[in-house]
C-alpha cells in the first residue's frame, strides 16, 4: 500500500536553466523524504524542460506537467489541483530552500495542527553571492506580537499588511487552499492568494528562522517593470477579498493607504518612459474611476497626507510630466521639511550637549579647585606626619635612654642589696617598726 503523501511541492518552471539545478537539488535532497514534486513547465523555451526530465529519471517523486506559457498564477493553480499531500509548499524555480526546511515546518504544523506555518526568507544576490536580510521578510513586528504562539489574523490586525505575502515563506495545509486560486495573467498575484488564506486560517504559527534564499537576479519577475502596473489590478482584487469576508469597513483606511502608496512606489521606480507613461495612464484611469466612490467614504478622508497627495495630483494632472513635476515638488518639499526637522533635532541635541558641556566644565572647575584644596591638605598632613615622625624618633631615643638608665639602676640596686650597709639598714628598719 502506497504511503500517503505528506507534502506536495509545487514548482512553476519558466526559462530558468541557469538556476534550476540548484533549486531542484535543494528540493530532492530535503531531509524530509515523503514529498511529491509537481513541476509545471510553463512553456519554457530554454533547456529547463530537459533539466527536469533528467531529474525525473533519477527521482520518482518528480512529476512534470507541460503547458503553454500562461504565467505563474496559472501554473500554481494547476499545481494545487494536482496536489495530493496533506500540506502544500510553493517553490520558485530560481531560489534555494534550506535542506531541513520541510522537515522543520512539517513537524511544527503536525505538532500544533496548524493551517499555516510562516517563516523568514533572505535575499541572495546572484552576482555578489552575498545574502542580505530585508525588514519586510524578517517580520519582526509580527514576531514581537505573536512570539511562538498560535494566532489568526485577528491577533495581528494592526500589522496585517506587514506580514510577508510570499508563498515560498509558508507551508500551507492543503485543505486550507484547495479552493483558493491565484489571479492569472498578472504579477503580484500572491497578495490576493495570501489574503484569502490568511483570513481563512484558524491556526497559524511563525517560525523565526531563515529557511529560504530568494535569488535577486536580472530579468526576474521583480526586476522586469513591464507588468508593474498590475499592482493596480491586484490592489483592487485585495479590496474585493476584504469585502467578501465582510472586513472592508474595518480595514478600509489601511487598504486605501496600502493601495495608493504601494502603487505609487512601483510607478516611481520605472525609468523607461514608455512603461512609465503607460503606468501613469492606467493609474489615472483607476483613480478617476474610483474618485467619487472613495471620497464619499469617511475612511478615505482619514488616510495619510502622502496618500492623499498622490491621489489628488493624479486626478488633477494633465499628463505624466505634469504629475511627475508636482510629485517631485511635493517630494522635494517633504524632503526639505524632513531635513529642517532633522536640523531642528540636531540643534536641540547640540544645545543640550552644549549645556551638558558647560555643566561639565563647571563641575570640572569645581573638582579641580577641590583637588587643589585636597592637595594642599595632603601636603599639610604629610608635613605634620614628618614632624610627628621626628618627635616619635626623639621619643624612641629617650625611651632607649630610660631603658638603659633603668637597667643601670637595677644593677646598682642589686649591688646595694649585697652590701653590709643594706643589711644594717634592713635590720634598723625592722627594729624601728617594732618600736
Amino acid at each position: 500500500m502506497n504511503q500517503e503523501v505528506a507534502i506536495s511541492v509545487i514548482m512553476p518552471v519558466y526559462n530558468v536553466e541557469l538556476y534550476l539545478n540548484e533549486s531542484m537539488d535543494s528540493i530532492i535532497n530535503q531531509t524530509f523524504k515523503n514529498i511529491e514534486i509537481i513541476c509545471i513547465d510553463d512553456g519554457s523555451t530554454d533547456s529547463s524542460s530537459d533539466i527536469l526530465k533528467r531529474y525525473k529519471e533519477e527521482d520518482s517523486r518528480i512529476k512534470i506537467f507541460t503547458q503553454e506559457n500562461k504565467g505563474q498564477g496559472n501554473a500554481r493553480n494547476r499545481g494545487i489541483s494536482l496536489a495530493k499531500g496533506k500540506y502544500t509548499y510553493f517553490m520558485d524555480a530560481d531560489d534555494i530552500l534550506e535542506l531541513n526546511a520541510l522537515e522543520t515546518t512539517y513537524s511544527i504544523a503536525e505538532n500544533d495542527n496548524l493551517d499555516m506555518v510562516l517563516f523568514k526568507l533572505i535575499n541572495y544576490d546572484d552576482q555578489t553571492k552575498k545574502v542580505s536580510p530585508l525588514k519586510y521578510y524578517d517580520m519582526k513586528e509580527l514576531r514581537n506580537i505573536v512570539h511562538d504562539n498560535i494566532f489568526t489574523y485577528e491577533d495581528v490586525k494592526d500589522i496585517i499588511f506587514k506580514v510577508a505575502v510570499s508563498p515560498p515563506a509558508k507551508l500551507f495545509k492543503t485543505n486550507l487552499i484547495k479552493n483558493i486560486q491565484f489571479p492569472e495573467k498578472v504579477i503580484f498575484e500572491d497578495n490576493v492568494f495570501f489574503m484569502h488564506a490568511f483570513l481563512n486560517a484558524k491556526r497559524i504559527r511563525f517560525y523565526d528562522e531563515y529557511l529560504y534564499y530568494r535569488r535577486l537576479r536580472l530579468n526576474s519577475t521583480m526586476t522586469n517593470y513591464e507588468h508593474f502596473s498590475d499592482s493596480i489590478i491586484v490592489s483592487n482584487m485585495v479590496f474585493e477579498v476584504f469585502k467578501e469576508y465582510g472586513l472592508f469597513e474595518e480595514f478600509a483606511q489601511a487598504l486605501y493607504n496600502r493601495k495608493i502608496l504601494k502603487v505609487y512606489s512601483r510607478y516611481d521606480v520605472i525609468e523607461d518612459i514608455t512603461l512609465r507613461e503607460d503606468f501613469y495612464h492606467k493609474l489615472k484611469e483607476d483613480f478617476s474611476k474610483h474618485k467619487e466612490e472613495y471620497e464619499k467614504d469617511q475612511h478615505f478622508n482619514e488616510i495619510s497626507d502622502k496618500a492623499k497627495q498622490i491621489f489628488i495630483e493624479v486626478n488633477k494632472s494633465e499628463d505624466m510630466d505634469d504629475f511627475d513635476f508636482k510629485m517631485d515638488y511635493h517630494n522635494t518639499k517633504e524632503k526639505c521639511e524632513r531635513l529642517i526637522n532633522r536640523e531642528m533635532k540636531l540643534r536641540r541635541s547640540f544645545n543640550k550637549l552644549k549645556k551638558d558641556n558647560n555643566d561639565l566644565t563647571k563641575r570640572y572647575a569645581s573638582i579641580k579647585k577641590e583637588n587643589k584644596s585636597l592637595k594642599k591638605r595632603k601636603s599639610e598632613i604629610e608635613n605634620k606626619k614628618l614632624v610627628l615622625e621626628e618627635e616619635l624618633s626623639e621619643l624612641e631615643l629617650e625611651k632607649q635612654e630610660l631603658i638603659k638608665e633603668n637597667k643601670e639602676l637595677k644593677k646598682s640596686n642589686e649591688h646595694f642589696k649585697s652590701t653590709k650597709a643594706y643589711k644594717v639598714w634592713v635590720k634598723y628598719a625592722s627594729i624601728k617598726e617594732k618600736i
